[in-house]
């Protein structure tokens, strides 16, 4: 019997994805206080999950810098555990020395459209966003057989477009809230 994985909507643009085999959270963003001085806040709200609901994180996906995706002091809960933290190959290194100075160590820098395992039923690829500066990404998330895209703030170039029709079935498009209601995203 094929068993799903468990796929949680986190507000914004967080996902938190387990199977058998991985446990992933995407953009985990809890700060109390906001983000881009105290001016944005969750919506929905996202207070009602408890931090132990992650216990099982062995995986953190931050798609770019900004402070409703890259959430240090949610970031504080992970350290001393056994997390790895995944990032785009950006032009520029400053999140990964943020990431750095948080105190993580275990830090994967994926190269566009590399096939990175996170377990034997879990795998993901992280594109970055084609603009000059190339500071944001998306993720393509292959999950016991369950294909998620989180492109969250990011494009995605034609080229990119024809590789996920090739990629085959998208189970879940995880557009989420932001793109839904912000004029920041867009697919070209």
């Amino acid at each position: 019997m094929r068993r799903f994985p468990k796929i949680l909507y986190l507000g914004h643009a967080g996902l938190f994805i387990e199977s058998s085999e991985c446990a992933l959270l995407c953009d985990p963003w809890f700060s109390p206080s906001g983000a881009q001085i105290h001016r944005l806040h969750q919506f929905p709200r996202n207070d009602i999950f408890a931090l132990s609901e992650f216990d099982a994180t062995k995986f953190i996906y931050i798609s770019h810098e900004h402070g409703d995706h890259f959430d240090p002091e949610f970031l504080f809960n992970f350290l001393g555990r056994d997390v790895t933290i995944l990032l785009a190959d950006f032009v520029s290194d400053v999140l990964y020395w943020r990431i750095r100075e948080l105190g993580f160590e275990k830090i994967w820098r994926l190269k566009d459209w590399e096939v990175c395992s996170l377990g034997s039923d879990c795998s993901v690829q992280i594109v970055c966003d084609p603009a000059r500066y190339r500071i944001d990404s998306s993720i393509i998330i292959d999950v016991a057989g369950v294909h998620i895209l989180n492109f969250n703030d990011s494009h995605i170039a034609p080229e990119g477009v024809s590789r996920l029709r090739d990629f085959g079935i998208v189970t879940v498009r995880a557009i989420l809230w932001c793109t839904l209601v912000s004029p920041c995203s867009w697919i070209r």
